[in-house]
């Protein structure tokens, strides 16, 4: 929570610090980052309200993006990009009923497409702060199987028993699913000039919700990334 008010407070400031618009800073350029990936797994549709079920998740990972901009001045411009937000593990282990002592194991990889409209606080010639607000398109693919190690024929997993541990039927079927999910993308960060046409970018994105409650599960994820900035 002190993170998001941090970069809520960077993007105010971003927003209402006085500048002069000159028509001349208009510049396109492209962009390529790596970092850090954290999910948020939505706990009603991967059973994380069982009191007795043992889970083991893994949250975080790498995050690749690739994008390209415009900035029509010193405050205002537009950004595009891909960002491949990684694969996150869950695993399910109930502990009661027909289906104790098995595994209920997902993989669930992310990707989103994203357009912003960014605003920029020049605070030196070679430093700068930043907002953005835009929209993202997000894919979640999400593997998952049964490791049944007593059951002879391991049965498919029916909504009715796993119901226990889950209020969707993300549990009912083997296999993957894939779902798209438009929604909001935040971001704020800071960015230095290296030279007349290189610079340096960290910054924070919250990329929102991905996912559906009844075929991939739901899940929320943001991450940090350092970036690498060209402008011809």
């Amino acid at each position: 929570m002190k993170i998001t008010k941090i970069w809520a407070t960077t993007f105010i400031l971003a927003t209402n610090l006085p500048f002069e618009i000159h028509a001349e800073d208009s510049k396109f350029y492209v962009g390529a980052g790596i970092g850090n990936s954290s999910v948020s797994f939505n706990s009603n549709d991967f059973g994380t309200q069982e009191p007795n079920a043992d889970r083991k998740s893994a949250t975080k990972d790498t995050i690749y993006k690739i994008f390209a901009g415009y900035d029509f001045n010193k405050i205002f411009g537009v950004e595009y990009g891909y960002a491949d937000q990684g694969a996150f593990n869950f695993r399910v282990n109930p502990n009661q009923g027909y289906y104790t002592g098995d595994v209920f194991a997902f993989k669930y990889r992310a990707d989103s497409l994203f357009i912003d409209s960014k605003v920029s606080a020049m605070i030196s010639e070679k430093f700068n702060i930043f907002g953005k607000v835009g929209l993202d398109l997000n894919r979640v693919q999400n593997t998952s199987s049964l490791d049944s190690s007593h059951h002879i024929e391991p049965p498919l997993l029916p909504g009715t028993v796993i119901g226990n541990y889950a209020n969707s039927s993300v549990f009912s079927t083997q296999g993957g699913n894939t779902s798209y999910r438009v929604n909001r993308l935040f971001g704020a960060g800071t960015e230095v000039k290296a030279t007349a046409h290189t610079a340096v970018r960290l910054e924070f994105e919250d990329y929102g919700e991905f996912g559906n409650q009844n075929t991939t599960g739901r899940a929320r994820i943001s991450n940090y990334t350092l970036s690498f900035v060209y402008s011809p």
